[in-house]
């Protein structure tokens, strides 16, 4: 059931019924589910630097340090939510919905 839950979130995100989307995300359990849509739908609806820094707090608690390359650090692991917001902004520009006349 939780899928099929997932799945109408995804549904209306895709036919950028973001509202209906965000009125149906409660409805899913806590989980990386839940924040990867909550962010989704954030991002969809323009609130770039609130999405990204959901999936932020969401990831970082999930990361081994130990088991990490040795290139890679714990402070670089997590991008922050400014590292590519222009790019991701000019990326938006061709997502936002559409005002029909």
């Amino acid at each position: 059931l939780e899928g099929a839950r997932c799945a109408e979130v995804e549904a209306l995100v895709h036919c950028r019924r973001y509202d209906d989307a965000r009125r149906a995300l409660p409805s899913l359990r806590e989980g990386l589910d839940k924040a990867y849509l909550t962010a989704e739908v954030m991002w969809r609806s323009g609130d770039l630097r609130e999405s990204a820094r959901l999936l932020a707090r969401q990831i970082a608690p999930r990361c081994d340090v130990a088991t990490m390359s040795s290139s890679t650090s714990s402070a670089s692991a997590v991008p922050s939510p400014s590292d590519d917001e222009a790019e991701a902004e000019a990326l938006l520009d061709d997502t936002l919905p559409i005002e029909l006349p």
